[in-house]
């Protein structure tokens, strides 16, 4: 992976496991994992970092996620918070994203059903295995990743000091959040299964699906802002379609069917490091409006939540996520 950022001290790192057992049973005779790793490692008198901060992802992502000008340019490099000359950051690849083993590497449907829980597991094993570390310092994930970050919270005890969970909720994928995801992959999975041979004519119809999930995750203002009249909302979607080309289809299909397992709620009780969850008022794709703040604060006192209203300047709707301007102090504040 290229990343042309004034970053610190960056490595890639590849881990691989051989035979690997999915939680279904099903299993693969390798696995691999990619990670980037940047900033400046500390240890302690035992050789074990102690100030690794792992970034998570989200389902659209990879760890190029993290390197978008928006968050860089306000995260990681001088004076900004989560400097890098504080933390020693990992950022990987899930398994079914970006380097990582995946689908179309060769395996098309016969890839296994992973889920939300395979994709945590393999990330620990990863990093485990490659650093000389005993505990995290803090995890951060957006959207998909911060849905990681509550199991990884949850099922890892004492391997992370402290969490942070963005653009995400603790409940299972239900609702709206669930039909838009079976509306795509249930179109994929019939294309697939019945025009197993014609691969052109699955992708042109994702790269035609698949930009409605670019208008979810935006907001009505900063879409009426780039799309004001008829012309430039064709414009618009012409756009997206092309977009879409990057993309993978038979990839998007097994990532946005992996979070059928998870679901953090009945556990929240028994949370115990503090986690900070950020949500933004604009978000379509995870509306604050489902979220019964009040009683997940009475559920467990480690847990905080912070909404934020970014006005019309940053009104991106899920994706604040990328806008490390607006809640990068708010987590750097939460981890020190």
């Amino acid at each position: 992976m290229t990343v042309e950022i004034n970053l610190e001290n960056i490595r890639e790192h590849q881990f691989k496991i051989e035979n690997y057992i999915f939680n279904n049973g099903q299993t693969l005779p390798n696995v691999i994992i990619a990670m980037t790793s940047f900033g400046h490692p500390t240890f302690d008198s035992n050789g074990q970092i102690t100030n690794a901060i792992l970034l998570l992802h989200g389902t659209s992502g990879t760890a190029e996620s993290w390197f978008v000008p928006s968050l860089t340019q306000f995260l990681f490099t001088s004076d900004n918070p989560l400097n890098q000359k504080d933390y020693f950051f990992i950022v990987p690849d899930s398994i079914g994203n970006g380097r990582s083993t995946k689908p179309s590497d060769e395996f098309g449907l016969n890839f296994p059903d992973y889920g939300y829980h395979d994709m945590v597991n393999l990330v620990k094993l990863a990093i485990c295995n490659t650093f000389p570390i005993n505990q995290l310092f803090a995890v951060i994930g957006t959207s998909m990743g911060g849905m990681h970050t509550w199991l990884m919270a949850l099922k890892f005890k004492g391997f992370i000091k402290s969490a942070v969970a963005i653009a995400c909720m603790p409940y299972e994928i239900s609702g709206r959040n669930l039909l838009w995801r079976k509306i795509i992959t249930s179109t994929l999975d019939c294309l697939m299964r019945e025009k197993t041979s014609n691969s052109e004519l699955t992708n042109s119809v994702f790269k035609n699906i698949w930009p409605l999930f670019s208008v979810l995750t935006d907001s009505a203002t900063h879409l009426q802002q780039i799309a004001p009249t008829r012309d430039k909302s064709l414009q618009h979607h012409t756009h997206l379609v092309t977009n879409s080309g990057s993309f993978n289809a038979i990839d998007m299909m097994y990532r946005l069917s992996a979070s059928f397992d998870y679901n953090p709620e009945p556990y929240i009780e028994q949370l115990d490091i503090p986690l900070l969850m950020i949500n933004f008022k604009d978000d379509l794709l995870t509306p604050i409006e489902l979220m019964n703040i009040q009683q997940l604060h009475q559920r467990n006192s480690n847990l905080s939540i912070n909404i934020i209203d970014s006005g019309d300047n940053y009104s991106f709707g899920h994706q604040n996520l990328s806008q490390g301007r607006i809640w990068g102090i708010l987590v750097d504040q939460f981890i020190r």
